[in-house]
């Protein structure tokens, strides 16, 4: 059963003459008269009176007429609202980001965008890297936000998706600091220190455990806390429960305030690129413009 036989229904009860509802409803007059059949059949009694001529209503027919009407009336209404809302949803640039740069990176650069080319209307998905991917290999959105680095293999075939690269971020190695504005944990104590670490699943727990794997042998962590998303991360390591790698981007305000200091130097930090890809084939008109304008000197 779908809409279709209740409003064959709706226009039966309304001619009252099966052969111009069947031709109001463009069928022909058997498989009309199949229809209406099929849907007494599922509804469980008789809706048509056929023992009169002409036919009538039987008393479930009136009652169902009624409740069907206004019960497909609200169908139609909502399809159409639905309809709206999505038209106007196409009509936004869609994106998807890692959760550290849509929070601490895209309502600074969609900024610069609005002054400097348009105000597009966007619409932000923050996620981790393997459903930040997912989302741009599906069409589900037009250009994701994310990490790059030559030391993790990027899950993008370059074939398929183009890249731009919007800024550098660099991944730090931070401790809070005690009231006398010294670091509490320091690399060269004695022991194992506290070590606040990213899952091992997500890109930043890759990153991070791509500089111990090459440049941490003379030092002990102890993990005393793992998480995937660096906001969780960074709130521990102002607690003062322990170090933790942080991108600068989103650090950059404590920074300034001489919250956190840099324990780890050049050696333990890792250059990161900040880039924006999208598919190869076409996208929406106002994604094209975007992508022509932040190439526009190439």
């Amino acid at each position: 059963m779908d809409l279709e036989w209740i409003s064959d229904f709706l226009e039966l009860a309304s001619t009252k003459n099966f052969t111009l509802a069947a031709k109001n409803r463009n069928r022909s007059q058997p498989a009309f008269s199949r229809r209406i059949s099929g849907l007494e059949q599922w509804v469980g009694v008789a809706l048509i009176d056929r023992s009169v001529h002409p036919f009538a209503l039987t008393k479930e027919g009136e009652y169902f007429r009624e409740s069907s009407g206004e019960f497909v009336a609200a169908i139609y209404r909502t399809l159409d609202e639905c309809r709206t809302t999505q038209r106007k949803k196409d009509n936004f640039v869609k994106f998807t980001a890692l959760h550290t740069l849509a929070i601490n990176y895209f309502a600074e650069w969609i900024a610069e965008i609005y002054r400097d080319f348009s105000p597009i209307r966007t619409t932000m998905d923050a996620n981790n890297i393997h459903d930040c991917v997912e989302l741009l290999r599906s069409k589900q959105c037009e250009f994701m936000l994310s990490y790059s680095t030559p030391a993790i293999p990027s899950l993008l075939d370059p074939s398929d998706f183009l890249a731009y690269k919007l800024k550098t971020d660099k991944l730090i190695l931070k401790s809070a600091v005690d009231i006398n504005e010294r670091p509490i944990y320091s690399l060269r104590g004695k022991g194992a220190i506290n070590y606040l670490s990213y899952s091992s699943n997500c890109l930043m727990g890759k990153m991070t455990e791509k500089i111990i794997a090459t440049s941490c042998d003379n030092y002990e962590f102890n993990c005393v806390y793992e998480n995937t998303v660096t906001e969780s991360i960074k709130a521990m390591i102002l607690q003062g429960m322990g170090i933790g790698w942080v991108p600068q981007i989103c650090i950059q305000a404590e920074l300034d305030r001489g919250e956190l200091h840099d324990i780890g130097g050049d050696q333990l930090s890792m250059m990161l690129d900040i880039m924006l890809y999208r598919p190869t084939k076409r996208i929406s008109n106002d994604g094209e413009s975007l992508w022509a304008f932040l190439n526009r000197d190439k």
